[in-house]
């Protein structure tokens, strides 16, 4: 058995011909502070932290916990020579989901640290998901965002004040919401039948749409 300043502990198993050892079993969560924490049903908690990593962590089995998968980052970073953490997204710095339509298409939208682009995630299989969701405003970064209880659209909030709509299933920017904010908006939300939409920003203002 291994620990280390990686938030990790590992049992590792001498079974190789040359009497090298292979990683059995191992037991992770987030290798720098963990930024944002939501339950995501009864049954399991998404956590965003400074490791530039999206974790799901199950309440009923802790084995089947685990980071989602960015692609192959490990494989990448051998051939360049440079760290993993250098080859993840930023770090989140906001995050929403919505399982209504789960098992269909992608159903989180994360906002990261200095990038203009959102990315979407997908939990049926644990992985980053197909779409970059990037701003049509030069310069306006998301700063937050909310899936609409249909699992349809996103909203984001922009470093420019203003909202901006995509589709889930295709990525496609779907419009606007002009002027929200004369500083950026910090806060998005949407009630539960989608009639209504809460944004608050910098201005110090809560306002319904």
């Amino acid at each position: 058995l291994t620990s280390s300043l990686d938030n990790s502990i590992k049992m590792w198993i001498f079974d190789q011909s040359d009497g090298s050892a292979r990683l059995l079993k191992h037991r992770q969560g987030h290798s720098a502070p963990p930024t944002i924490i939501r339950f995501n049903g009864n049954l399991s908690i998404l956590s965003a932290g400074l490791d530039n990593a999206l974790r799901v962590m199950m309440l009923h089995s802790d084995s089947v916990s685990c980071e989602l998968s960015q692609g192959h980052v490990t494989s990448l970073s051998n051939k360049r020579n440079l760290s993993v953490d250098m080859l993840k997204v930023p770090a989140i710095i906001d995050f929403s989901f919505e399982l209504t339509r789960f098992n269909e298409w992608d159903c989180v939208v994360s906002c990261h640290h200095g990038n203009r682009i959102a990315h979407t995630w997908n939990l049926s299989n644990f992985t980053i998901g197909k779409h970059n969701l990037k701003s049509h405003h030069n310069g306006a970064k998301p700063l937050c965002c909310c899936i609409s209880g249909c699992g349809n659209f996103v909203l984001l909030g922009m470093t420019t004040g203003h909202i901006e709509i995509f589709n889930m299933q295709s990525g496609l920017y779907r419009g606007q919401l002009n002027t929200t904010h004369t500083g950026p908006v910090r806060g998005v939300a949407i009630n539960s039948i989608n009639t209504h939409v809460y944004t608050g920003g910098s201005d110090g203002l809560i306002k319904v749409w």
